[in-house]
C-alpha cells in the first residue's frame, strides 16, 4: 500500500532535467487535493501545500519512480500542458498495473490528474483510483 501512497504523491511534483517537452508548473505555493478510492478501505481526500521551486516545477512521469527499482514508468507522452503514462510494479508476492495522467492549466497556476492503479497479492485484486487537483495559491 505504501507503493500507492508514493505513486500518488508522486504523480504531481517531479523534478526533472530533461530535453523533451513536459509540462511546468509557475512555481510558488500550491495546494492539491486528492480523493483515493480504494477496493478495500473506502475513499479518504487529503489536502497538502507544498512550495514548488523552480527545480521542481517540471512533470515527467519517467522521474516518478526514479529510485524506486520495483517499478517502472512506460508508455509516456507529454506535452508543454499534459502527461499520460503507465506504471508496472513487482514487489515479491505482489504486482501492480496502472495509468495516469496530469493536464496543466495554459496560465501554469492549476491543474488535475488521475491515478488507476490495480494490484493482486496472493490472489486478492485491489484497486486504486486517485484524483488530483492542485492551484498556485501564491508566493513561498
Amino acid at each position: 500500500m505504501k507503493t500507492f501512497a508514493a505513486l500518488a504523491a508522486a504523480a504531481l511534483f517531479a523534478a526533472p532535467a530533461i530535453a523533451q517537452e513536459v509540462p511546468s508548473l509557475e512555481p510558488g505555493m500550491w495546494t492539491t487535493t486528492t480523493t483515493t478510492t480504494m477496493s478495500i478501505g473506502g475513499t479518504r481526500t487529503r489536502t497538502d501545500s507544498e512550495c514548488i521551486t523552480p527545480e521542481e516545477a517540471t512533470f515527467d512521469p519517467e522521474s516518478l519512480m526514479a529510485e524506486d527499482t520495483e517499478c517502472t514508468v512506460g508508455d509516456v507522452s507529454t506535452t508543454a500542458t499534459s502527461a499520460s503514462f503507465t506504471v508496472t510494479c513487482a514487489a515479491g508476492p505482489m504486482s501492480m498495473t496502472g495509468t495516469g495522467d496530469y493536464n496543466l492549466a495554459a496560465d501554469r497556476r492549476s491543474g488535475s490528474g488521475t491515478m488507476n492503479m490495480a494490484a493482486s497479492m496472493n490472489g486478492m485484486d485491489v484497486t486504486m483510483d486517485a484524483t488530483f487537483v492542485s492551484e498556485r495559491t501564491g508566493d513561498c
